[in-house]
């Protein structure tokens, strides 16, 4: 189930088999078979779905530009080490100690297929590393009994107690002021103020209303940050029919009411003068010429998400044609 709701959850086969085939040895192959069952055939709703529908195409070129994002891979740590350094470099650390001293098969079989999945795609986010902290903790954990264990050896109780506690100390305090800090960033508040006025600038509008005029309907554009986020807001919320596509989308504007929320990234893809950005305005000719007919209606300035670039930052315009 975890793989369908999250695909790269997948790297998790090889634990969770190992897993099964361990705990029932008298019967672990059958186990191991009788587990992959649904572990193969959930995921396959989604192309069987598509074939029943006549979206293979669609489904065959959202796999190819998915595969296909560019971004910086295994690399992303460093984004990682900006929000929890001390996480990161004690995970990393206990990590290499749990694979290399301990020889820990539950701490490898975990850590090693995400990170060789991290290293051969392009774009990897922070919250992609979500499956990796807890056993990040868990290999922190075991070199932090071990470190503790070494120091304790040939001195009294109260000094072990004291070695022991200042290394939790340490790392709890560490991490305490880090969540304090980034708490305190407020990062969050501007979005919701530009989720607020998005929803407001939306008229009521439902397909299945028969009062409800046409001319309501409004397609919103913007990156995938402004259609995942603002797009259940609005239509499942508030029971709107409204449409929201991406701005490589290829499908034609068929409403008449347009509203464009373009953040920095947008804005360089909208006027790149170079070849490539000359191709994008002939296939989105549609795109372009809202772009350079509407009004800006609001400017929004996100200044203080500095920490994950793989969201928007800097100047967020909205731009309607009503």
């Amino acid at each position: 189930m975890a793989i369908f709701t999250k695909a790269p959850v997948f790297n998790l086969i090889p634990l969770v088999g190992f897993l099964i085939y361990t705990s029932y040895r008298h019967i672990g192959l059958k186990a191991l078979g009788v587990w992959l069952i649904p572990v193969l055939l959930i995921p396959f709703i989604w192309p069987a779905y598509a074939i029943l529908e006549g979206d293979t195409q669609k489904l065959i070129e959202g796999i190819f530009w998915q595969t296909s994002r560019e971004g910086v891979g295994i690399f992303s740590l460093d984004e990682l080490f900006q929000v929890d350094p001390l996480l990161l470099v004690l995970g990393i650390s206990a990590s290499i100690y749990a694979l290399v001293i301990k020889k820990d098969f539950f701490c490898i079989l975990w850590i090693i297929p995400f990170l060789v999945f991290f290293s051969v795609i392009g774009l990897v986010r922070t919250h992609n590393y979500i499956p990796l902290l807890p056993v990040f903790c868990i290999a922190g954990g075991i070199l932090i009994a071990d470190l503790c264990q070494l120091f304790r050896k040939n001195k009294k109780p109260i000094h072990q107690i004291m070695v022991t506690g200042l290394i939790i100390g340490a790392i709890g305090s560490f991490g305490l002021l880090n969540g304090i800090l980034h708490v305190s960033n407020n990062v969050n508040s501007t979005y919701f103020e530009i989720y607020s006025f998005v929803a407001s600038k939306l008229p009521a509008f439902s397909e299945h209303a028969k009062n409800d005029n046409i001319s309501n309907k409004v397609t919103v554009i913007g990156r995938n940050w402004v259609i995942s986020s603002y797009s259940w807001i609005p239509n499942n919320l508030y029971g709107n029919d409204h449409e929201f596509r991406t701005l490589n989308s290829n499908d034609k504007i068929e409403t008449q009411k347009a509203l464009l929320v373009i953040d920095g990234r947008m804005k360089d893809t909208l006027t790149d003068d170079t070849e490539q950005g000359k191709r994008f305005a002939e296939r989105q000719a549609q795109v372009m010429s809202l772009y350079n007919t509407t009004d800006t209606i609001a400017k929004f300035n996100i200044t203080t998400n500095t920490i994950f670039k793989d969201t928007a930052r800097g100047v967020i315009e909205i731009k309607s044609n009503y």
